[in-house]
């Protein structure tokens, strides 16, 4: 019978047939970290309404990440179309201006290593 990576426990058989492979999560867990996503990203929209990410900002999304156990790699991973949007309307801007700000800076890190080539 597989184990829960998040809570530990051992799912038995019909627990089993709604245990995510993939994540490796019994139901619960891996319902309880859809909704955390869901949060994450609610909150890094609303962080960004402005169109800017500050670093003060980041520190309140990854608390709140913190708090609610979620993977930090995950969430970033979960939230990356926004992030692309975000960067995408920032980089329009710095081309009209002709400078980058330090809130498209910081987006740059949020990106996972594979999009920052």
């Amino acid at each position: 019978m597989p184990t829960c990576v998040q809570c530990g426990a051992e799912v038995g058989f019909l627990g089993s047939l709604s245990f995510n492979k993939q994540t490796g999560r019994c139901s619960k867990c891996d319902s309880e970290t859809k909704q955390a996503l869901t949060r994450f990203s609610t909150a890094f929209l609303y962080f960004c309404s402005d169109g800017i990410l500050t670093a003060e900002k980041w520190a309140k999304l990854s608390a709140g990440a913190a708090y609610d156990r979620l993977n930090i790699n995950e969430a970033k991973v979960f939230i990356r179309g926004d992030v692309l949007n975000l960067l995408d309307r920032l980089l329009t801007f710095a081309t009209a201006n002709g400078y980058i700000t330090e809130a498209a800076h910081c987006l740059l890190y949020l990106l996972p290593p594979c999009y920052r080539e």
